[in-house]
C-alpha cells in the first residue's frame, strides 16, 4: 500500500476521545466518516493510551487498506513527546515521530 499526496488533501481531522481502554471500530469509523476527496484522508486520533496498540494499528491499516484513509493514534506519552520537540524546535523530531506513526499503517 502506498500513500499517493492528493492536490486536494487539504485537511488533517483531529478526534480526541478520553480513553484509557481500546480504542474500537466505531470510533475510527467516525473519523474515517469526515474524510473526502475534497477535505482530505489524513486523521489524528488522540486519546490517553491505548491497551492495545497493536489491535489499534492493525485497525488503522484496515482503514487504510479500504481506502478511507489514514488514522494515526497518538496517546498521551506521544503528545507529550511532540509538546516537549515543539517547544524545543525540533522539528526533525516531531517529523520523525509522525512518520514512525504513519509507517506502522503503511508497513
Amino acid at each position: 500500500m502506498r500513500y499517493t499526496k492528493d492536490v486536494n488533501d487539504s485537511h488533517i481531522f483531529v478526534e480526541c476521545k478520553n480513553y484509557n481502554t481500546d480504542i474500537g471500530n466505531p470510533e475510527l469509523d467516525q473519523l474515517a466518516g469526515r474524510f473526502s476527496s475534497s477535505r482530505g484522508r489524513v486523521g489524528l486520533l488522540v486519546c490517553r493510551s491505548f491497551e492495545d496498540r497493536g489491535l489499534f494499528v492493525k485497525r488503522c491499516r484496515d482503514t487504510a487498506s479500504d481506502g478511507r484513509g489514514w488514522i494515526l493514534g497518538l496517546g498521551d506519552a506521544a503528545l507529550t513527546d511532540l509538546a516537549t520537540e515543539a517547544a524545543t524546535g525540533s522539528a526533525t523530531r516531531i517529523d520523525g515521530l509522525l512518520k514512525d506513526r504513519f509507517e506502522e499503517i503503511i508497513m
